[in-house]
């Protein structure tokens, strides 16, 4: 195994990993040249987990298809050259070699591919020098009409800044800032507008990356209805507080992105949704999903309020029910006493004891099982008096 295999390998989760190896065995084979790609192989070598699968095939995508895509982690496109008419519309594909298509990226950090097939299994292909700006902590654009040509650029710059701490090369911070200039942000689609909220809800502080936009002017250009409310902040602190009480090494897989769309829209009015959806591009699929999870939520706090939870499994299996992302909005969200000592006994001790009992059947009995008392250390009256120190007289 070459030594980047091995690195990508590391910086993957157990999922990823599978969903790879499930992918490669489909492309060998057909003989098909399969590469990871863009935000994965930008995560691994800034040394951060990778949070998602970016494969390009040269070839038909549709000859890959998993399945199981590990929640929705796994990208996958066809290699191909990009050529834009003009400002904000489809680019015209015509399928290329992945050397062609890496040049035709937004910045070289995300222009950097490892073939993981047999042909040339472990090949590392960088021809814009991508690796030597992350090392620099640099983002750098490949084209002086990068922004130009898809104005959602304008906010990847400032998401990837926050994401790994780069700064803008000077030529690329010039260039987004003409573009801003030129109000090249008019013209982002909203396709790709969703796209870039899509990738906000897997970083590690969306937070900030809405507020750096908000900064920059873009959320009141975009999303008036957002920035209006000034965003939610509150929420989006508690939700970040709320995770730093999960359990360290517990699998708890939430769906990040209804629970940063449910956050993002929590105190909108009904009008200012619909606002949001038609802007954002959103699909009534996506907005029945963050309906949804909040509906489950609330139903989930109400649960653990009533006088029927009286004992840890009950508590367990009322958060089970609701499940992780619902679980993890409510603990972001509620204030009452009673439901937030219960979620705090369901993160700190009721979740860690289930994962370790290997019967699941047997989980409620033994939730509910009272810890045995340790046994009573004799007093001083009870103590012998024969031995050294204590020797009685005769």
């Amino acid at each position: 195994m070459s030594r980047y295999l091995a690195t990508l390998e590391s910086h993957l989760t157990p999922a990823l990993n599978q969903l790879l190896g499930r992918m490669i065995e489909l492309a060998n084979p057909q003989n098909l040249n399969l590469f990871v790609t863009g935000s994965t192989m930008r995560d691994v070598f800034a040394g951060m987990q990778a949070r998602e699968l970016d494969l390009v095939v040269e070839g038909s995508p549709a000859r890959l298809f998993p399945g199981d895509t590990a929640g929705g982690a796994l990208r996958l496109a066809q290699a191909c050259d990009e050529r834009y008419p003009r400002t904000g519309v489809k680019p015209k594909l015509t399928p290329a070699s992945i050397h062609e298509h890496l040049r035709t990226r937004d910045f070289s950090a995300n222009a950097i591919a490892l073939s993981v097939t047999r042909a040339s299994r472990g090949l590392l292909l960088d021809p814009t020098n991508g690796v030597a700006d992350i090392a620099n902590r640099e983002l750098r654009t490949i084209s002086a009409h990068t922004f130009e040509n898809r104005p959602a650029r304008l906010l990847s710059l400032l998401r990837l800044k926050i994401r790994h701490g780069f700064r803008a090369a000077e030529k690329t911070q010039a260039q987004w800032e003409e573009a801003m200039a030129a109000k090249h942000y008019r013209q982002i689609r909203s396709g790709d507008l969703l796209s870039e909220l899509r990738s906000v809800a897997l970083e590690p502080h969306p937070l900030e990356v809405l507020q750096a936009w908000d900064q920059a002017g873009l959320l009141t250009e975009l999303l008036p209805m957002v920035a209006k409310t000034e965003l939610n902040t509150q929420g989006f602190t508690r939700l970040q507080k709320a995770r730093q009480s999960l359990p360290f090494g517990i699998e708890f897989p939430v769906d990040e992105e209804s629970l940063f769309f449910s956050v993002l829209v929590e105190h909108l009015t009904p009008k200012q949704r619909a606002a949001f959806i038609a802007s954002s591009g959103t699909s009534p699929e996506l907005a029945t999903q963050w309906q949804k999870l909040g509906q489950k939520a609330s139903k989930a706090g109400r649960e653990l309020e009533s006088s029927a939870v009286t004992r840890p499994s009950h508590v367990y299996a009322v958060l089970s029910r609701a499940g992780a992302t619902a679980t993890l909005l409510l603990a972001s969200r509620e204030t009452h006493r009673i439901v937030h000592d219960r979620l705090r006994n369901y993160f700190t001790r009721y979740l860690p004891a289930a994962v370790a009992i290997a019967d699941q059947s047997q989980i409620a009995r033994q939730l509910d099982a009272r810890p045995k008392r340790p046994r009573a250390a004799p007093s001083d009256a009870t103590l012998p008096t024969t031995g050294i120190a204590g020797t009685a007289k005769a």
